[in-house]
């Protein structure tokens, strides 16, 4: 599943993290050094210079920390849009077998990155290219989507901007992302779970892209001070975490409403780990996974799980056959509950 994009998303930001750090413990030593402590005339002039520019330095400092984390950030947008795509379309192979919104958007998204093939962004396109991948989807019924249509040129990625880039591939972020961990829990935490404005789930994301516009256009007018801006680090690294969550369950969505494999309920559930399942025409190995569909109201909505043994009549065996009804015990890798569904992931 996805994991690429956001695995180098948290490596950024950790490098972030430890220059955070370092400017921090810089300055805090500058600032405690007593000059009458050093006897060099040349050393205590460098000393008297260094504090007198902290000030003066913060606003380099302060622009390189907003371009460097909305570059990541946008840059894990992309990357996780690319991800998903290629995910999509290893599984589901037809381009008519698409969301409705895909379908219904294909060309407006095609005819618009046809108009930017002169940007930098898009030089590693040509108009034949293009052409090919429209005749294929549209005439060949091949789901040969590129994550290009669904990237936003401009460097404002918002959240609703965000939402609208996933929207036109089927998916409706806006109304679900925040039941997903660590957002939840985030939300939860500062009392604002409850609230369904964007400027005030999502302040610290909207208010980086406005600052990082700023500084692109030299206006860093409202210095932010490190502590605060640790904080915009932190919201950013759960805001991967939890659409890149969000985006999992989707996939996962998609493999349990497109796989062939019969949905099992349980029958009985014994240590919280071993489900009694009854069958017919099945067949299970140890070492198989299975698909989790949770309770209604419970997020993430799919898991999966490791089949790690198999009892029948108190026998223990490698595989299970069955071609008539029967019942066996699979014991599954971690807890389940009893309302739960599966389907055996081919």
């Amino acid at each position: 599943m996805l994991n690429l994009a956001l695995s180098q998303f948290c490596a950024n930001i950790k490098s972030i993290t430890e220059h955070i750090a370092f400017q921090t413990n810089s300055n805090d030593i500058v600032v405690d050094i007593n000059t009458n402590a050093l006897t060099s005339v040349s050393d205590k002039e460098k000393l008297q210079l260094l504090k007198r520019n902290i000030s003066k330095e913060r606003i380099y400092n302060y622009n390189a920390n907003i371009i460097s984390l909305y570059g990541f950030f946008e840059h894990f947008i992309e990357s996780l849009i690319e991800e998903y795509v290629e995910s999509l379309i290893n599984q589901i192979k037809r381009f008519d077998d698409n969301h409705t919104n895909i379908k219904n958007n294909f060309f407006s998204r095609w005819e618009k990155l046809h108009g930017k093939l002169g940007y930098p962004k898009y030089s590693h396109l040509t108009e034949n290219q293009l052409i090919q991948l429209l005749y294929d989807s549209k005439i060949n019924n091949k789901n040969n989507l590129i994550p290009e249509y669904y990237y936003q040129n401009g460097g404002n990625y918002k959240h609703s901007v965000i939402c609208e880039c996933f929207n036109y591939l089927g998916i409706d972020i806006s109304h679900e992302m925040k039941a997903y961990d660590p957002l939840h829990s985030y939300f939860v935490s500062k009392g604002i779970m409850d609230q369904t404005e964007e400027g005030i789930l999502y302040d610290m994301l909207n208010d980086l892209v406005a600052r990082r516009n700023d500084v692109a256009h030299g206006n860093s007018s409202s210095i932010m001070d490190l502590s605060y801006f640790k904080e915009y680090v932190y919201f950013l690294e759960l805001y991967a975490k939890t659409i890149n969550a969000f985006l999992n369950d989707r996939l996962y969505e998609l493999k349990w409403n497109g796989g062939s494999n019969p949905t099992i309920s349980i029958k009985h559930l014994y240590h919280n780990s071993i489900v009694e399942i009854e069958v017919e025409n099945f067949v299970i190995e140890v070492g198989d996974m299975v698909l989790v569909k949770e309770p209604n109201g419970n997020y993430p909505k799919y898991s999966t799980r490791e089949v790690i043994s198999i009892n029948k009549n108190r026998t223990d065996m490698k595989e299970f056959i069955t071609y008539d009804k029967d019942t066996v015990a699979l014991g599954l890798s971690t807890n389940i509950k009893k309302k739960c569904t599966l389907k055996v992931l081919c």
